[in-house]
């Protein structure tokens, strides 16, 4: 979790939380497919719902930054 938020800034919500969700599960022995599969669905899913439907303002990350 402290990784977490030292790079959710810099990541960005999406790619923090993805990675957040493969390692968790991975810890609660998870397999491989399905903790990546969980994460690439809950990245984007947290951040549709908190950053358009809830209209919480949230990092994009530097790598999704143009320009």
């Amino acid at each position: 979790l402290l990784a977490y938020a030292l790079l959710f800034q810099d990541l960005g919500f999406m790619l923090a939380t993805a990675l957040l969700t493969v390692a968790l599960g991975l810890l609660y022995g998870g397999a491989w497919k399905r903790c990546v599969v969980g994460g690439a669905l809950m990245g984007p899913g947290l951040y549709l719902f908190f950053d358009k439907l809830l209209d919480v303002a949230l990092p994009i990350g530097a790598l999704w930054k143009s320009g």
